[in-house]
């Protein structure tokens, strides 16, 4: 009021002095000066925090021509305890602070008539920045009926996640395609409302607390379908060594399957005593349980997973674990005793990580392994000794067929294959290697004239480890291989070697001599190749190619290996033993030795391939039928003697009265099959190139070079060699 009214005394005065001076002055008034006030206290006052740093907020005030901040580290602030930031602007960062340092803050507003009372007090703590979260991992999906869930792992600091979907493969996530209305916390997610048969696609993000997004998961796919299907179906369970091996056929749209198990019959899912199977997750139709008991029997059934759904139990399955067989024991031989009813079955002991015994099985027909557990055919020794000696219900001059297996004592339903076959004739000496039927052939003969064994194998198919003990006589009896087939056998006792009997010599012509298939005992040289391949000349024996044959003749097939000077690399010679025909001729023909030695360049081979094949020709030449067609290792160690009129004889070496090795067959015209029997005959004697031994392979080491007959033919390979004969009708 008083500067007011001052204002107007002051211009009453000038206008009284101004009329004073002229009636033409005009005065101008003076200006009214408006009064300034203190402005407001700010309102709206705020603080964020962040990375070293804070941000100050405010609304502006009327009047105000600047701001003043105060903060503090303490609290209650004041603008005496606080330091002043002056002339500041909303919005404001108060920089350079220290993270996680709680700072106070109020601000006033000020003009010339002065500065307003303090805001309300606001505090903040800067922070680093939450980093935004990584892509969800390991996200799977089941399909459902009509629906779709989603599984993945969570990770540290994520708090909640978006499920995003398209139908659209490697569709890009946009607020559009979010399918969670709320935040999901968990780490599932079901997607419901689907169409069955549609594939959708889908991405998972994950979000932080303060709301920071991650980019998104690896897309992953699923069609919904109806919960309709059955259970597993085909389970098997197959035992191991401490494990079962379980298969199944496969369920449609089954995205894994449970296995369950007991050591009960009767399993349930859920059951008591039954266990579940699923992880790691079985997404095959196969599974392989470890970890078991030998000797225990386990049951199982299985389910299928179809979009989340799971089956019904397959039918249940049981299995026992075992340990794996032994091998099959290897090199066994049948002996017949020549004075007595019995047999003596030798074999090598096999190798095992624990007790094993054997099982002998002795049959009467070739081909023991075929039917070794029918009782009506086979004779079973159980849990014996090497060697065994068979006596039970034997009958002279049957031929018996033998295999041996081995078992594990612990468990003796675990048995190994069988052995090779082994053959022999009872109620007389064997020796020589097995004979065809009948021909001009002996049995127990002695080897009299130089042998080689091409594979290392014996007349019968064993193994041949030894060499050749020399000749003697000997004051101490050499050690004999009786792998070889060759006489002495393992059941013949001897006191010297080579021994001659005198109850059974005979003198021709002052000359004493000793025959063949007698207690007399000699050897000549033998020796196995180490060469791979042995060149050889092939001899068709017995003047094959010279007889005449009609419909009702038996054509004797003798067919020889031999080496001699000719053939490169044969240098040396071999002992022999001079032999002379003593009586008779033919099949009935007997042949001995003086005891004489020789030196021979010429010797004998012997090799397990040999096959003999018999075609009768059509008038083409073309094949009209195959009569015969077996390798000797095809039928190792069987003698058949008599009449019998068959041609379904197993081929063999053997050893004839001169105590060669010779391939004998008998071809009766008889029994070949058809009514028109006459005709061309090709007969060709051939090297396979693998022969089989038990479980062996043995390649054939043997190429025939020449032959030693005009009428036969010799293949380039060195391999088959044939000769024709003609049959006319009787």
């Amino acid at each position: 009021m008083k500067s007011w009214f001052r204002l107007v005394t002051a211009a009453v005065i000038c206008g009284v002095m101004a009329g004073c001076g002229s009636d033409d002055t005009v005065t101008t008034p003076t200006p009214i000066t408006p009064v300034v006030t203190v402005p407001a206290i700010p309102g709206s006052f705020s603080v964020t925090p962040g990375d070293e740093e804070n941000t100050v907020q405010w609304d502006a005030v009327a009047g105000a021509t600047s701001y003043n901040l105060y903060w503090s580290d303490t609290s209650p602030l004041t603008k005496q305890s606080a330091t002043l930031i002056a002339g500041v602007v909303s919005p404001y960062k108060h920089t350079g602070l220290t993270n996680g340092k709680l700072i106070y803050y109020a601000v006033t507003a000020r003009n010339s008539a002065g500065e307003s009372e303090l805001s309300s007090v606001a505090g903040a703590t800067p922070a680093p920045p939450v980093p935004l979260p990584a892509a969800p991992q390991a996200v799977s999906v089941t399909p459902g009926d009509g629906a779709v869930t989603l599984m993945w792992v969570s990770r540290l600091g994520d708090a909640s996640y978006n499920v995003y979907s398209s139908t659209t493969k490697g569709f890009v996530p946009t607020a559009a395609t979010k399918v969670n209305a709320n935040a999901i916390t968990a780490t599932s997610f079901t997607h419901t409302g689907l169409t069955n048969g549609t594939t959708y696609y889908y991405v998972v993000t994950a979000v932080n607390s303060a709301g920071g997004e991650s980019v998104a998961s690896s897309e992953v796919s699923a069609t919904p379908m109806p919960a309709t299907f059955g259970a597993p179906t085909n389970l098997a369970a197959t035992r191991g060594d401490t494990k079962v091996q379980l298969s199944w056929s496969p369920v449609q749209s089954a995205s894994s399957y449970n296995v369950y198990w007991s050591k009960t019959a009767g399993v349930v899912p859920g059951g008591s005593g039954v266990t579940k199977i699923d992880s790691p997750l079985i997404t095959v139709t196969s599974y392989t349980h470890t970890g078991l008991v030998n000797g225990d029997t386990y049951y199982y059934v299985v389910t299928a997973i179809v979009m989340g759904v799971e089956s019904a139990p397959s039918a249940e399955k049981s299995a026992r674990p075992l340990p794996p067989a032994p091998p099959a024991p290897a090199t066994l031989s049948a002996i017949a005793a020549k004075d007595a009813l019995e047999i003596t079955v030798q074999w090598y002991d096999v190798t095992y990580p624990s007790a094993v015994g054997y099982n002998v099985y002795r049959g009467l027909q070739p081909g023991v392994a075929t039917y070794l557990n029918d009782p009506t055919k086979v004779t079973k020794f159980s849990n014996v000794t090497a060697p065994y000696i068979d006596t039970t219900n034997l009958t002279t001059a049957t031929t018996y067929y033998y295999v041996v297996t081995a078992f594990v004592q612990a468990f003796p339903d675990v048995e190994s294959a069988p052995s090779g076959e082994a053959a022999v004739q009872s109620g007389r000496a064997g020796g020589g290697g097995g004979g065809d039927e009948g021909g001009d052939e002996g049995f127990g003969n002695n080897l009299s004239f130089p042998l080689v064994f091409a594979d290392g194998y014996g007349l019968s198919g064993l193994k041949i480890s030894g060499t050749w003990p020399g000749i003697g006589p000997f004051a101490t009896l050499p050690t004999f291989d009786f792998n070889t087939g060759l006489r002495p056998l393992s059941t013949e006792t001897l006191t010297t070697f080579p021994f001659f009997d005198s109850s059974t010599a005979v003198s021709i012509g002052g000359i004493t001599y000793y025959p063949q298939a007698t207690a007399s005992t000699w050897q000549a040289e033998w020796r196995v190749n180490t060469s791979p391949t042995m060149e050889v000349i092939v001899d068709w024996g017995d003047a094959l190619l010279s007889k005449t044959y009609n419909t009702s003749s038996m054509v004797r097939i003798e067919t020889t290996l031999k080496q001699d000077a000719t053939i490169t690399g044969v240098t040396d010679t071999m002992t022999a033993f001079k032999m002379a025909l003593l009586a008779g001729s033919g099949i009935n023909e007997l042949q001995g030795t003086d005891k004489s030695t020789y030196s021979s360049a010429t010797r004998n081979v012997f090799a397990i391939n040999a096959r003999l094949k018999i075609e009768q020709l059509a008038a083409d030449g073309t094949t009209k039928q195959v009569v015969y067609d077996k390798a000797v290792y095809q039928g190792f160690g069987t003698t058949v003697e008599g009449g019998g009129r068959t041609n379904d004889t197993p081929y063999a070496a053997e050893l004839n009265q001169g105590g060669l090795v010779v391939y004998g067959k008998n071809l009766y015209m008889t029994a070949v099959t058809g009514a028109d029997k006459a005709g061309d005959y090709r007969i060709t004697f051939s090297l396979d190139p693998m022969a089989k031994v038990g479980t062996v392979d043995v390649p054939n080491r043997i190429k025939m070079v020449s032959t030693s007959d005009a009428g036969a033919t010799l293949s380039a390979d060195g391999l088959s060699t044939s000769v024709v004969i003609t049959v006319t009708q009787q």
